[in-house]
């Protein structure tokens, strides 16, 4: 077996452990990937992503959104927009099919929107990020098939609806990439 050795004094690369890697057979490299899998949720939910073993493969990313921006309680548990964007993100790095990024993004808007009719917000950094998952959402949809985007416009004006009362320029501003996408869609009609 031939020895790779990494240079020392700074942090391994990615092709530094990809040569150690390679040193692995099968056996070991299940026994890392084991390894990897009870490490943490987040690996877990990655491996049975990719796998295709998980029955609903949203559901777990979708009850980290509800966990963390559309609690059951207006602070229980702590509002966390970071972590419920990083489930979209998470996602993405394991299928990233569109259809599925466009409903994870729908269903983090639609999410919000439940929260702030039933409790409010004042932290505008929340509102900020219901804006840009919008906006995400809308680039998704964009991407789609035109049969397959029908479902999702109808999801978003439903936000859009509840959303124009909101303050902050956030009404406003979903509006405008409605807006957006309906010359678009005109425009590709024409």
């Amino acid at each position: 077996m031939k020895e790779n050795k990494v240079q020392t004094g700074k942090e391994p690369t990615w092709r530094d452990i990809k040569k150690r890697l390679e040193i692995y057979d099968r056996k070991g490299l299940l026994g890392l990937i084991h390894d990897l899998y009870s490490l943490s949720r987040d690996n877990r939910m990655f491996l049975q992503s990719r796998s295709g073993l998980e029955g609903d493969i949203l559901k777990p990313y979708k009850q980290i959104i509800s966990k963390w921006v559309g609690p059951s309680g207006k602070w229980e548990p702590k509002i966390s927009v970071s972590k419920a964007k990083k489930a979209v993100s998470d996602y993405k790095k394991a299928l990233g099919r569109p259809e599925d990024i466009a409903e994870l993004a729908v269903y983090y808007c639609e999410t919000c929107t439940r929260f702030l009719a039933d409790y409010g917000m004042e932290d505008f950094g929340y509102y900020d990020a219901f804006a840009l998952m919008f906006e995400e959402a809308m680039k998704y949809i964009r991407s789609l098939d035109t049969d397959a985007r029908g479902p999702f416009l109808e999801r978003l004006e439903i936000v859009l609806d509840d959303c124009r009362d909101f303050g902050n320029g956030v009404g406003q501003f979903c509006e405008d990439m409605m807006d957006e996408y309906r010359l678009e869609a005109d425009d590709e009609e024409s």
